[in-house]
C-alpha cells in the first residue's frame, strides 16, 4: 500500500521557511487547493530553525510533510526536502509566495513536453499588499529588477520562487550548494544547462510574490553580494565586484530615468532607492573584504 502510494507522486514541492508563519499559512492554503489531482502532489515543508512559531504551526497541518534543517541557508533546507522526496518532479517556491490554481498542473505539462527540459522557470508576478493609490519605488524596483524569470531562462538562470525539474537530474547533480546563502539557485542552474539541458520559461506557471519594502529590498542586495562573494574564488574579486555593480546600478538608473508610465516625482524616488542599494552594497562589500561572513538576513 505505501509503495502504491509512493509511486503515484507525480511531484514534489518543497518550501524553506524561517521565520514566516503568516506567510507560508497562504502559501501552503494556496498549494492544498491546486487544480492538479491532489493524491498526485506531495507538500513539504523544512524549517530552518525558526523561533516565531512558525514550526509549531506547521506540525499542526497534517496536509503537508514537515523537516528541519539545523544548518543555516534556504539551500540548505532545501537539500534536506530533496532527500525526502518521492516524487518524479521537485518544485520549489518561497513560504512567502502564493501559487496560482493552476501552477503544479501547468509545471507538470510544460516539463513532461521535451525531455530535455532541466528546469521550467515559472513566471513571479509582484503584488503589494493594502496597495495605496501610487505605487512607491519599492514596487517599480520590484516589477522591473528583481525575478525576471524569462529573461534568466534565456540565460541560463532561474530563481527557487518558481522552479521545477527532474528529481533525478538534481540528485545526479549533488543538489544546491549549501554552503552559499545567495546564488546557490543560479549556481545549479548553471550546472543543469553544462549537461545538454534547457531552461524553459511558463508565463502560464505563476506565482505571486509580495512586493517587498525599501529596508528587505537592501538586505536582499546585501545577501546576492555575500553570495557573489562566497561563489568567486578570484585573488581580485574585490575590484571585480564593485565594477559589476556600478555596471548594473548606472543601466538601472538609465531605465528609471526614461520609464514612461512613472511620474517625475515617482522616477526621483526610484533613483535614490537604487543609489541607496548601491551604497549598502559596497558597504557589505567592503565589509566582507576584512573578514565578514555573508548574511542570510
Amino acid at each position: 500500500m505505501g509503495d502504491k502510494m509512493e509511486s503515484e507522486i507525480l511531484i514534489s514541492v518543497i518550501i524553506p521557511v524561517w521565520n514566516d508563519k503568516d506567510k507560508i499559512c497562504k502559501c501552503i492554503q494556496a498549494l492544498e487547493s491546486q487544480s492538479l489531482s491532489r493524491a498526485s502532489y506531495e507538500i513539504i515543508a523544512v524549517d530552518n530553525g525558526s523561533t516565531d512559531g512558525t514550526y509549531e504551526y506547521l506540525e499542526s497541518k497534517n496536509t503537508i510533510r514537515l523537516a528541519q534543517e539545523k544548518q543555516p541557508g534556504s539551500y540548505a533546507a532545501r537539500n534536506k526536502g530533496i532527500n525526502l522526496a518521492k516524487g518524479k518532479f521537485l518544485a520549489f517556491t518561497d513560504s512567502d509566495c502564493i501559487p496560482s490554481f493552476n501552477w503544479l498542473e501547468e509545471l507538470v505539462k510544460t516539463i513532461e513536453s521535451d525531455q530535455t527540459i532541466g528546469i521550467v522557470a515559472g513566471h513571479v508576478e509582484f503584488f503589494q499588499d493594502n496597495s495605496p493609490f501610487e505605487h512607491g519605488a519599492a514596487f517599480y524596483y520590484e516589477q522591473r529588477f528583481s525575478m525576471n524569470q524569462a529573461e534568466y531562462a534565456k540565460n541560463g538562470a532561474c530563481v527557487t520562487a518558481n522552479w521545477c525539474s527532474p528529481s533525478f537530474l538534481i540528485k545526479d547533480l549533488g543538489l544546491f550548494n549549501s554552503a552559499l546563502k545567495s546564488g546557490g539557485d543560479h549556481e545549479l542552474a548553471k550546472r543543469i544547462v553544462s549537461r545538454n539541458f534547457s531552461i524553459k520559461y511558463s508565463k502560464k506557471a505563476e506565482v505571486l510574490h509580495p512586493v517587498r519594502n525599501e529596508a528587505e529590498i537592501i538586505g536582499k542586495s546585501k545577501r546576492v553580494v555575500g553570495g557573489a562573494w562566497d561563489k568567486s574564488k578570484s585573488n581580485f574579486k574585490l575590484i571585480a565586484l564593485v565594477y559589476g555593480e556600478t555596471k548594473r546600478t548606472v543601466k538601472k538608473l538609465v531605465w528609471a530615468s526614461i520609464f514612461k508610465e512613472m511620474s517625475l516625482k515617482q522616477k526621483l524616488s526610484l533613483h535614490l532607492l537604487i543609489l541607496r542599494i548601491f551604497l549598502c552594497t559596497l558597504s557589505e562589500l567592503t565589509k566582507l573584504a576584512f573578514g565578514k561572513q555573508s548574511s542570510r538576513s
